[in-house]
């Protein structure tokens, strides 16, 4: 008898093969650990600029004086330009990752930022402060903004 020797380039094909499916997954793996952490630096850059431009008011409501107007560029926009303004940029700032993948906080994370950004509630809450040259920009885009969160609310 003589046996055994055949198939061996097959065995290396199919080894070749494995490699190459372990290497698409550790890679899928990777851009998806790196899509989590661009969420978490958006977010977390997206909730301090939120709490300084709070504390901004509440400092100069402490000292009776009057705060400086606010400016588009003041605001802690969800997005960098209104051209980039999609309802998946906004999730990428207002939306950890849990409540981005359909988890249960995404409604209430969603309806808090809708009170933040419904434009009737911005304006009760801003409206005194805003520049206004930039008055009715501003406007636009907080309506541009809560029209995706509401898209996204529906979706």
């Amino acid at each position: 008898g003589g046996g055994g020797a055949g198939g061996g380039g097959e065995g290396a094909s199919e080894r070749q093969q494995r490699s190459d499916a372990a290497f698409a997954q550790l890679r899928r793996e990777e851009e998806a650990a790196s899509r989590a952490a661009a969420r978490a630096e958006k977010r977390a850059t997206y909730i301090a600029r939120w709490v300084a431009l709070g504390s901004e008011a509440e400092a100069a409501a402490a000292a009776a004086g009057a705060p400086p107007p606010l400016r588009s560029a003041d605001l802690p926009w969800p997005c960098g330009e209104m051209a980039e303004l999609t309802p998946d940029v906004v999730a990428m700032h207002v939306l950890d990752d849990e409540a981005a993948e359909g988890g249960p906080g995404r409604r209430r994370a969603l309806q808090a930022e809708l009170r933040r950004w419904h434009p009737d509630k911005f304006v009760a809450r801003w409206g005194a402060r805003l520049c206004p040259a930039e008055r009715e920009a501003i406007l636009a885009r907080v309506t541009a903004v809560s029209q995706c969160l509401t898209q996204l609310m529906a979706g």
